[in-house]
């Protein structure tokens, strides 16, 4: 087992400067740092933090004994991407930019861990297991090796952009094997298991009496073991912060999963801080802390600083200070389904979640956010206060055509994630209530969508219809709605019908390679060719490979007239690159 107190000759060793506290005592000599993230892990799985109908993990309860274990952890966001992103820049998603997954990369112009912990010599390395965090999406700023799942085929099951917890372990461990073992090392790995669907070994299954997502949590805890057990057989001290990235609704306030509420179910995360020299082992912190802290600390393990300008603290000298408050926010609703934002703000027990309905909550008094005492509330100020701040912070400076690749939010979408990508339209701000309806009070329209998308799957588009159409009779800027509908009428063989909700949609958001071919084949059936070629020229700009059906656009092109266009696209692909771009 992984354990902190190594050989004190050996960490003397390693001491190249002495760095002073702010209250004058010496510091603890800089450590390499490994990160673990778990992904859609509710912190009441595991028995550290609620000893009942919790999850078999004893990997992760002997660092809770070896470090410090946060009781009052929130995520930013119940998202992975913005969620990884607040950990490795220290920034809350309105500053950094990143609202959802799949809806835009983290800019240059971001400093992140890895980079300033590179730029001083430490060797940096990252192993993750789903495709949401892939490099495209601008979190390998910095990493000199950055390991993360290949796409899959279209063709193979929903939601297989991951692969397994234990193959990343064998990459960590293969480049701990040989990385420069005089220099120090910043280690990020991520575990995806607990994500829906949950499918765990039957022994895990089993002695969980059939409770698939425990069971799931606690084979991530297995699949640990390898690691933490060459960390222990390391000749330095190593400081280690295992944190989820969000929870789990599991049926909680009707929310089956994850990225739509702002519940604890999905904010309240696991966060357990092992430090390099041992110092605080077996603590239990009440502060109130957030993801957003985990690049301060892990640079202040590593004798580094990120600067003034962020919003997360250092947690590895001391906790926070009692009147801090925290940041949280969904826009998953806004983009993917046409309700208003959801943002908020946690202070103590007290937590705050502004939409259409304000909502305040006691999580001492009141743990399963049942009571909302906003309305009889004297002053929700500070509240509002907190969220305006971070609103009204500097955000990251983002350059002309800095992004990810449009094929590759198709790929990503293909597997089912839901958000369709950037929106044309500016985001509301965090405060703005009139966006839409609440997504705490669109539970019932989440689970018919769900219904209706599980329908269009496995074939039955007519049944899908009826669904899609009731909902956008009472949402009619729902983007996810249309799009669904656009996609039945067009396996039904009703192409032209399909016109109207594509357009809609695409009035919303940017769209896919697939949107625009489909408004172009829909409006070529009713005639309107020329509405048609745009269309195409649209879905062509978005590739950089000839696609299945160039041929056909050619002689669409010779047939409307247009010879000296179809050269034009003929002499581009012939060149080897399209005019796809990021």
């Amino acid at each position: 087992m992984f354990d902190p107190f190594g050989s004190l000759l050996r960490r003397m060793a390693l001491v190249s400067s002495a760095l002073l506290t702010g209250c004058g005592g010496a510091a603890p000599a800089p450590t390499s740092v490994v990160l673990i993230t778990l992904d859609t892990t509710r912190s009441d799985a595991l028995r550290m933090y609620d000893p009942e109908g919790c999850a078999s993990t004893p990997n992760l309860e002997r660092l809770a004994e070896r470090g410090i274990v946060f009781t009052a952890a929130s995520t930013v966001a119940p998202i992975t991407l913005p969620a990884h992103a607040s950990m490795l820049t220290g920034l809350y998603p309105p500053r950094h930019g990143i609202r959802d997954n799949a809806f835009a990369a983290l800019p240059d112009s971001a400093l992140t861990l890895a980079e300033a912990a590179r730029a001083a010599g430490v060797q940096t390395a990252a192993f993750v297991a789903s495709a949401v965090l892939r490099g495209e999406f601008g979190l390998a700023q910095g990493f000199e090796v950055f390991d993360a799942p290949a796409l899959p085929d279209r063709a193979e099951a929903h939601h297989t952009a991951e692969r397994s917890g234990s193959e990343v372990i064998d990459g960590a461990r293969a480049w701990l094997a040989q990385r420069d073992p005089r220099r120090p090392f910043l280690l990020w790995v991520h575990l995806f298991e607990p994500h829906a669907p949950y499918e765990p070994p039957a022994e895990f299954l089993l002695a969980h009496a059939d409770d698939a997502y425990l069971g799931e949590v606690a084979y991530v805890d297995r699949i640990l073991t390898p690691l933490l057990d060459d960390l222990e057989a390391l000749e330095e001290p190593v400081t280690l912060l295992a944190v989820g990235d969000h929870g789990e609704g599991l049926g909680d306030h009707e929310e089956l999963t994850h990225s739509f509420f702002l519940f604890e179910s999905t904010i309240s995360v696991p966060m357990i801080l092992v430090r390099g020299d041992g110092q605080r082992a077996g603590e239990r912190s009440e502060a109130v802390v957030s993801v957003v802290d985990v690049a301060p600390t892990l640079a202040d393990s590593l004798g580094l600083r990120l600067g003034s300008g962020i919003d997360g603290e250092s947690l590895l000298h001391h906790d926070p200070a009692p009147q801090r408050g925290v940041y949280f926010e969904s826009y998953a609703g806004h983009l993917s389904f046409g309700w208003a934002p959801l943002s908020g703000w946690r202070r103590s027990s007290r937590k705050y979640v502004h939409g259409p309905t304000p909502e305040l909550y006691d999580l001492a008094l009141d743990p399963g956010e049942s009571r909302n005492l906003a309305p009889e509330a004297e002053d929700l100020r500070p509240y509002l206060e907190g969220i305006e701040a971070v609103a009204s912070g500097s955000v990251l400076d983002r350059r002309e055509g800095e992004g990810f690749d449009v094929r590759f939010l198709e790929e990503i979408r293909s597997l089912g994630y839901v958000s369709t990508g950037p929106t044309h339209r500016p985001l509301p701000h965090p405060l703005d209530d009139g966006a839409g309806p609440s997504p705490h009070e669109r539970s019932a329209e989440l689970h018919e969508i769900q219904i209706a998308t599980t329908h269009y799957q496995e074939g039955r588009s007519a049944e899908a219809l009826r669904i899609f159409d009731r909902l956008l009779r009472e949402n009619s800027g729902n983007p996810r709605c249309l799009y669904m509908r656009a996609n039945c009428l067009l396996s039904l063989d009703r192409p032209v019908e399909a016109i109207e909700p594509l357009q809609a949609a695409l009035q919303f958001q940017s769209g896919t390679t697939t949107d625009h071919f489909n408004l172009a084949v829909a409006l070529r059936k009713a005639g309107r060719v020329d509405e048609a070629i745009e269309s195409f020229e649209r879905a062509l700009g978005l590739v950089d490979e000839r696609p299945p059906w160039f041929p056909a656009f050619m002689q669409i092109l010779q047939s409307a007239g247009r010879a000296d266009r179809a050269r034009e696209w003929r002499a581009r692909f012939k060149r080897g690159a399209g005019p796809g771009r990021r």
